[in-house]
C-alpha cells in the first residue's frame, strides 16, 4: 500500500522556501512508492508469488489540480499515469493494481486546522466495500466525479475548485 502524502500550500510568486522543500514533497509523494513498487514487483517476479496486489493512493486532485497545492496535485497526476501504466503492463500477470482516489478527507494532512473533508470513517467504509466488490479504481464524492469527468467537465471542475 503506497499511501503518502506532503500536502504544501504554494504561491509561487512569494514562496522563498528552498528547493529541498519542494524535493522533499516530490520525494514522498512520488519517487518513493514508484520506487518501493519496482523493488516489491521484482522480488514477486523472483519468487513467483501468485496473488500479490500494489494498491497506490492518489488523489482526486491529480485529476482535478487546487491551485494553492500545486507540487501535490502533480505527483497525484504522476501516481495516477504511473498506475494505470503499472496495470496495463502487469496485465495478465498475478499483481492486481487498484488505485484509490481520495477526495478531501477530515485528517491533518492539510494541517492540524484542517476541518473540512468527508468524514474519515465514513470514506474509509466506503473504500473497504469498494475493495471488497473488487473495483481497481475506488474512488468517492468529488473524486469520483472528477476521475470520470470529460475534458470540458473538468475544465468546469477546475473554475469551481479554484474560483
Amino acid at each position: 500500500l503506497n499511501n503518502a502524502g506532503i500536502q504544501r500550500q504554494v504561491n509561487v510568486f512569494e514562496t522563498e522556501e528552498p528547493w529541498a522543500t519542494t524535493a522533499s514533497e516530490i520525494a514522498i509523494n512520488l519517487e518513493a512508492p514508484v520506487h518501493l513498487t519496482m523493488l516489491f514487483l521484482k522480488h514477486w517476479h523472483a519468487q513467483q508469488h501468485s496473488g500479490p496486489v500494489v494498491i497506490n493512493v492518489s488523489s482526486g486532485l491529480g485529476f482535478v489540480p487546487l491551485a494553492r497545492v500545486p507540487v501535490y496535485s502533480a505527483t497525484k497526476a504522476a501516481m495516477h499515469s504511473f498506475t494505470q501504466s503499472l496495470r496495463q503492463q502487469l496485465g495478465g500477470s498475478p499483481v492486481e493494481v487498484i488505485e484509490i482516489i481520495p477526495p478531501a478527507v477530515h485528517t491533518e494532512l492539510g494541517g492540524t486546522d484542517h476541518s473540512f473533508g468527508v468524514p474519515l470513517n465514513e470514506y474509509a467504509d466506503d473504500v473497504m466495500q469498494q475493495l471488497a466488490a473488487g473495483h481497481l479504481e475506488i474512488a468517492y464524492g468529488f473524486s469520483a466525479k472528477a476521475s470520470q469527468a470529460s475534458r470540458p467537465e473538468l475544465d468546469a471542475l477546475f473554475k469551481q475548485l479554484n474560483g
